[in-house]
């Protein structure tokens, strides 16, 4: 079995993967403007990873990746310091919460307008929500997911409705969707519960649970 990778690890890791017995690690050594771009990369996977989880660990990774970059570009610290102090000083830090809606104005902005199309700002267009409850519930599903894809919203939901029976599922496909379904709501901003009359099945209140783990905001339909 090959797992590909193609991406920039610590640099023990190829070393533990050989100790493993049938495991053989292949790695290159980049040259400098590669290692500057998979560091660049990096910061957006250890960021990502700490939105994700809000672990320690995640943040103590993309601490590293931070520091790792600062010495690959011959930074100092006390310039960054130095520039973070001008900025807190002129513009404030981030602790009040201030979350900025946006800005009138009667003339246009170039900076403004330059910044409004950097590729980062770009990669997420629309909000992404996982419907999860009882699959019984097939009209409610499909009028709350017209509903949200009209206000702008990519809707994931189950793969099945009241159209396949329980007793027709086998343990190894009913692991298989429940993995499928956390994906779903792995890769959503939140999840939205289809709870007629307050009803809330075993398996919506696990994954309900597993949504409060990863942080995503949930929403109800009563």
């Amino acid at each position: 079995m090959k797992y590909e990778y193609n991406k920039l690890v610590r640099d023990k890791i190829p070393e533990e993967i050989n100790k493993v017995e049938g495991r053989k690690a292949n790695y290159k050594i980049l040259d400098e403007e590669e290692y500057l771009k998979e560091l660049d990369k990096k910061l957006f996977e250890e960021a990502n990873e700490f939105v994700e989880e809000h672990s320690i660990e995640e943040l103590a990774d993309l601490v590293e990746v931070m520091e790792t970059i600062i010495n690959a570009r011959n930074l100092k610290c006390e310039d960054i310091e130095k520039v973070r102090k001008i900025k807190n000083d002129k513009k404030g830090k981030f602790e009040n919460k201030i979350y900025l809606n946006y800005v009138e104005q009667n003339y246009v902005d170039k900076r403004e307008e330059e910044e409004s199309k950097k590729n980062w700002r770009n990669t997420k267009t629309y909000n992404v929500i996982t419907l999860c409850g009882s699959i019984k519930f097939k009209e409610e599903f499909l009028k709350v997911k017209e509903k949200l894809v009209l206000e702008g919203n990519i809707v994931l939901t189950p793969n099945f409705f009241n159209n396949i029976k329980k007793e027709d599922i086998n343990i190894t496909t009913k692991t298989m969707l429940d993995k499928m379904h956390k994906q779903k709501i792995d890769m959503s901003d939140e999840i939205y519960v289809i709870n007629p009359n307050g009803y809330i099945g075993e398996s919506t209140k696990l994954e309900i649970e597993y949504a409060k783990r990863k942080n995503k905001k949930i929403s109800y339909l009563e």
